[in-house]
């Protein structure tokens, strides 16, 4: 289990989202050209794999639309669905 759905569960919306947006902001699916050329650090399979980055998408979405920025969330959404279809 990650932070922010450790967050989530406690009804910390806002603090999940700012999990769930490190996530995406450190994945090496964010920008793989970056990551080409550079030797990764791999805590966790899991947790840098593509389906992570995905669940990502998709957790934050949730989290948005629990605060009501529905908008947020429906883009979310369709990236995750981009993503993975």
């Amino acid at each position: 289990m990650n932070l922010g759905n450790l967050e989530a569960q406690k009804k910390d919306f806002r603090k999940a989202i700012s999990y769930y947006e490190k996530v995406l902001e450190s994945s090496p699916h964010k920008n793989p050209q970056d990551y080409q050329e550079q030797e990764q650090i791999i805590f966790s399979g899991k947790l840098n794999s593509f389906n992570a980055y995905v669940d990502a998408h998709t957790n934050l979405a949730v989290m948005y639309i629990q605060i009501d920025e529905f908008q947020k969330g429906f883009d979310l959404c369709k990236m995750s669905l981009e993503l993975k279809p």
